[in-house]
């Protein structure tokens, strides 16, 4: 979720909350709350507060129904492909399967973790991978194979253009349980 689609959603539940608990206390009278309401009610600044908080509510649960009425069936986890002869779904297991594959032909590599981004609009995906080197190799040139390979087998196998590859090595993992030899 973005920051914009958090923000209208905090603000709705705000005004729900504020618009219904106003309306409860109204309509069972409870305390003070009918005549403070009603003082509200008759302010000319007052009225257009709630019927802007109502309009707010309105637009908003309308769009929320509009939206899970026309939303896609289609799964959250993959790559729909329209073709002349149907419909191809990729997963973002099947991608993830195929950058380990890939990622297991190096044998310096160690604790690889990869993570895909799919961009539903481009057909395109973003690959992210992390690891530790196993040994001190150049990590540099080890990098850019390993971008190279991936996104070439990625593209080969599944037929899914790639848009990045980004690779984050992390230090080697020392054994600290390993006795020094001096």
């Amino acid at each position: 979720m973005n920051g914009f689609t958090r923000l209208v959603g905090f603000l709705f539940a705000v005004a729900t909350i504020i618009f219904s608990v106003g309306a409860l206390l109204y309509l069972f009278d409870i305390g003070a709350s009918t005549s403070v309401i009603d003082g509200w009610i008759s302010s000319s600044v007052g009225f257009w507060i709630i019927i802007g908080m109502a309009v707010f509510i309105g637009l908003i649960s309308l769009v929320m129904l509009v939206a899970s009425l026309s939303g896609s069936s289609s799964s959250a986890e993959g790559l729909k492909i329209e073709t002349a002869d149907g419909t191809i779904d990729i997963t973002k297991a099947s991608i993830r399967s195929t950058v380990h594959q890939t990622l297991k032909k190096y044998t310096e590599l160690r604790s690889p973790q990869v993570s895909v981004q799919i961009h539903r609009r481009q057909e395109a995906v973003t690959i992210r991978t992390s690891f530790h080197l196993f040994r001190e190799t150049g990590a540099q040139t080890l990098t850019k194979e390993v971008q190279q390979r991936v996104k070439e087998n990625v593209e080969a196998w599944l037929e899914v253009p790639v848009r990045d590859v980004r690779v984050t090595v992390h230090e080697p993992k020392v054994d600290k349980k390993k006795a020094r030899v001096v």
